[in-house]
């Protein structure tokens, strides 16, 4: 009787697998590549940064002693010179000292948004 009950189960472990194959498995999509991550925009990510630290001296007009065309209000404006503005934040110039440290998010963020082709929307 113990015989039939496991081969009963056995037959029933094999019958449910036997629908899946590897070459089910490898036609599965992959959600974790790059690929399919979500891409940093300029609306939805950069922008609120820029607002925040950025304007007060790189508005329109520039102030504070910020170059005449060092002005980052528009998405054609920080993606002009967004490399420019990651290298200075980078090597410590910008933000000034006295208007204080960007945080690590921001940095980051910027950073990627770079990376992922500097997207508008």
């Amino acid at each position: 009787m113990k015989l039939f009950f496991f081969s009963l189960i056995g037959a029933f472990f094999l019958m449910s697998c036997s629908g899946e194959s590897e070459d089910d498995l490898k036609d599965m999509p992959n959600t974790d590549t790059p690929d399919t991550a979500v891409k940093l925009t300029f609306e939805n990510d950069i922008k609120p940064l820029v607002e925040g630290r950025c304007l007060k001296c790189h508005g329109m007009p520039t102030r504070f002693g910020a170059p005449a065309g060092a002005i980052f209000v528009s998405f054609d404006q920080v993606n002009a010179n967004a490399d420019k503005m990651f290298a200075r934040i980078n090597n410590g110039t910008m933000p000034p000292a006295s208007e204080g440290a960007l945080s690590s998010s921001f940095v980051e963020t910027f950073e990627q948004w770079i990376k992922d082709g500097k997207l508008e929307k």
